[in-house]
């Protein structure tokens, strides 16, 4: 796993120079439109590629008409897996958001589930260089596979939410809570399983659901692991069901929570405002 994690930029031209696709998909990111909507730092991105992932549908019905695209027997060809051990498998993701994106997924069908996984996310994330993030989204949370567990990892650069807590003094408690984007995230620090468990064990859970709506983020902040918890009332804000002129197409996962909100429709990047 380690040799891996240290040589992602390495599976990365390994998997483009196999799947040509693929390889338009992340040239297509340099001409990806990125702009700063509020002093906090929120920022928008227009990416029209993730229009699949933002409309994808969830439903227990929907899910079970498709075949899972996280199963080996259900990917391409040309997709490579690196073995991360204990199960998992590191993939490049086919339609990122950042210049580096993998999906780091069971190799075992079963649902998305935090309990199941975090003691690799904590593990992933002591090894990961300082400028690499990996992340989870919720079943009702933004995960476009709540039917299959799976995590991911990304390049930081340009994350509002890292920018911040690489570039400030973080207070010596070991959880704290701050507002940055108006709504509360919960920062742990020097992460263990223990404590991970302890604080996740707080949370609820609605009464027809297995686990706490969140979105996590871990990461390797100058030799500690910094853990990062959102969480989540909704899976789509009510805009995203709108029939007229109020509609925005926009559906937070982990990474617009983050601060980078991800528009795939140009008319919502040049019309959404920071109180939107």
């Amino acid at each position: 796993m380690n040799e891996i994690l240290s040589h992602l930029s390495e599976c990365i031209r390994m998997q483009l120079e196999a799947w040509p696709e693929v390889r338009k998909s992340f040239e297509a990111l340099d001409a990806v439109r990125t702009k700063v909507i509020s002093s906090s730092g929120l920022a928008l991105q227009f990416n029209p590629a993730r229009i699949g992932s933002t409309t994808a549908a969830i439903s227990r019905e929907d899910i079970l008409k498709r075949k899972c695209f996280l199963c080996a027997e259900s990917r391409r060809q040309e997709q490579i897996s690196f073995d991360l051990g204990d199960g998992y498998e590191l993939l490049v993701n086919p339609y990122p958001i950042l210049k580096e994106h993998f999906t780091v997924t069971s190799r075992t069908h079963r649902r998305q589930s935090l309990s199941d996984c975090y003691g690799k996310m904590l593990s992933i994330a002591g090894v990961l260089p300082s400028e690499y993030i990996i992340f989870y989204n919720g079943p009702r949370s933004g995960a476009s596979a709540p039917d299959h567990l799976h995590l991911q990892i990304g390049l930081s650069a340009g994350i509002p939410l890292v920018d911040k807590l690489k570039s400030n003094i973080l207070p010596e408690k070991a959880l704290f809570t701050i507002e940055p984007f108006g709504y509360p995230v919960t920062i742990m620090r020097h992460t263990t399983p223990e404590s991970f468990k302890a604080y996740y064990n707080t949370l609820a859970i609605l009464d027809d659901e297995y686990e706490p709506r969140l979105n996590v983020m871990a990461m390797n902040l100058n030799g500690e692991v910094i853990c990062v918890f959102i969480p989540r009332g909704k899976h789509r804000p009510d805009c995203y069901y709108a029939t007229d002129s109020s509609k925005r197409l926009v559906s937070p996962g982990a990474i617009d929570m983050f601060g980078l909100v991800i528009t795939p429709r140009e008319e919502d990047f040049n019309t959404l405002t920071e109180d939107d």
